[in-house]
């Protein structure tokens, strides 16, 4: 039973004289202090975004890379390639190596940015989205 149908139930009861004054009292503080506990909790809960990825991004990610493999595979269709590997990527993100020599590639994927952005999730900083390169 939640916090305002017992204070209502208590309200009620002393109302029509029902029970010992001093129980219902207490039984009174004890369900107003539960409730103001929950409204509490509520006030300071911070509200987490909810969004809902569509049901077949995931199928069709995969349906792209097996038709980006056919493609690459294929001499002749190799330049109609290149848009649908565009589409895949996010960005490219390319920084100077920790070395004296070379740079680190990162790929991001738009899959791995539709992913972050749901769950509110900074995943590159998690260091699960970058796949990084030395060159």
């Amino acid at each position: 039973m939640d916090a305002n149908s017992r204070i209502e139930r208590l309200v009620r009861a002393v109302g029509e004289g029902l029970g010992d004054f001093d129980e219902i009292k207490d039984a009174l503080a004890s369900a107003r202090a539960v409730r103001d506990k929950i409204k509490s909790d509520l006030a300071t809960m911070s509200a987490v975004p909810v969004l809902a990825l569509h049901p077949t991004l995931a199928e069709e990610y995969r349906r792209n890379v097996t038709a980006l493999g056919d493609l690459l595979a294929d001499e002749h269709a190799k330049a109609e390639a290149v848009p649908r590997l565009r589409a895949l990527i996010d960005q490219i993100v390319i920084t100077p190596a920790d070395t004296l020599r070379g740079v680190t590639i990162a790929v991001v994927r738009r899959i791995d940015e539709a992913l972050r952005f749901a769950s509110g999730e900074n995943l590159r900083r998690a260091g699960q989205v970058d796949r990084r390169e030395h060159y």
